[in-house]
């Protein structure tokens, strides 16, 4: 049964090597369309992962901060649906692994992603669409 797949992406493996970050995607057979949320697990498997993001959007390409304490992602959450593509723009967030709720970083209304920390954790590059070639 495809609907009972889980995909596991974009695993990525924290800055003191204990744990990995991941998005694992399924099937949202009612909506008809895909959902994701980001989990981590130890890296040695020795306790089962722990789901960091909920919601009925697409949480993807999880980034650890330098000092391992945040996780920077993609998600289409909080976005309205565009009338013409149906697709909802992808932002970028940060969620603190001590707690809380994610924060959003960006609105585009077009999708960004591929969040990349500077080495002292004070800022984060990322890629966007630029709507006007």
């Amino acid at each position: 049964d495809l609907y009972a797949f889980r995909f596991l992406t974009d695993a990525q493996i924290s800055p003191d090597g204990t744990r990995i970050a991941y998005a694992m995607r399924e099937i949202d057979r009612e909506k008809n369309t895909y959902r994701s949320a980001i989990w981590v697990v130890p890296f040695d498997g020795g306790a089962p992962g722990q789901r960091l993001t909920y919601g009925t959007g697409q949480d993807a390409q999880p980034r650890w901060s330098p000092d391992g304490r945040m996780v920077a992602f993609a998600s289409d959450r909080n976005a309205q649906e565009d009338e013409k593509t149906k697709k909802k723009p992808k932002n970028l967030f940060v969620l603190s692994l001590d707690g809380g709720e994610a924060r959003q970083l960006t609105t585009f209304s077009d999708d960004c992603g591929d969040p990349v920390w500077s080495p002292d954790g004070t800022r984060i590059a990322f890629v966007v669409k630029d709507p006007k070639p």
